[in-house]
């Protein structure tokens, strides 16, 4: 899936969250978007899955205009997507197979043998095998956050958005959930969009990083550039960003 992201607006009342943001990601790729707390990042997700209108600019996937989209145009590209919340976004009232395979069962006309088999396989893909019966609440964060990745898999999506995907996680956890991010990126062909707080990851992962500040991409290059940049907003916001204390989840 290709994304192409111009000249950007979007408002909530008086206050201007994008201004002019371009974005621009390549099929199987994953792209990375940095930025600090409130800097539009989760919004520009929001926006690429027409979940928020923006006030003027283009967002096309695969060439095709969507901001003009009706509610009923956009669901089957919104199906094209698996995303995955900061939570995990797991329903408490259902199991956790319940929960991978609620997108097949809503969906789709597969079977109910078909649908066990298919959950079975991306519980297997994500570490989760033989999980499938537990209550979400009896997974730790990094589980919970693996299951959301194997429900967006069910799906077959083209596109995985991740908001926060490692955000709370201890370092090894996160070092697992970022392993299967690539793996996933690498073996199903899937492009993938994150935002996040965390740079171990986003130079781990990402193919290009993109610096969302004051509305707007300021930088946008490999990791290799982010490094060597003498942008001097890039240079503050590695140093901050590098210099937080872990935070540390089960």
């Amino acid at each position: 899936m290709n994304i192409s992201v111009r000249d950007l607006h979007l408002s909530f009342g008086p206050k201007k969250v994008l201004q002019g943001m371009n974005l621009d990601v390549k099929s199987g790729e994953i792209c990375v978007i940095l930025g600090g707390s409130g800097s539009g990042k989760s919004v520009s997700l929001k926006a690429i899955l027409g979940l928020v209108k923006p006030d003027s600019g283009s967002i096309k996937i695969d060439d095709k205009e969507i901001t003009g989209l009706s509610e009923k145009a956009l669901n089957p590209i919104r199906r094209r997507f698996g995303v995955i919340f900061q939570s995990g976004g797991l329903l408490t009232s259902l199991t956790v197979a319940q929960n991978v395979g609620l997108g097949l069962s809503e969906l789709t006309k597969d079977s109910p043998a078909e649908i066990a088999r298919t959950v079975d396989e991306q519980l297997d893909t994500v570490g989760l095998k033989g999980r499938g019966d537990q209550d979400p609440s009896t997974l730790s964060g990094g589980q919970r956050k693996r299951a959301a990745i194997a429900r967006a898999l069910t799906m077959h999506s083209d596109c995985l958005l991740l908001d926060e995907p490692t955000a709370g996680l201890d370092p090894p956890t996160a070092t697992t959930v970022d392993n299967i991010i690539q793996r996933v990126n690498k073996e199903k062909g899937a492009t993938c969009i994150l935002v996040t707080h965390d740079l171990v990851s986003a130079m781990r992962l990402g193919t290009t990083l993109h610096l969302l500040h004051e509305g707007k991409i300021l930088v946008c290059g490999t990791p290799k550039d982010f490094r060597e940049s003498t942008n001097p907003v890039v240079e503050e916001f590695l140093a901050r960003e590098f210099s937080k204390p872990e935070t540390v989840s089960g």
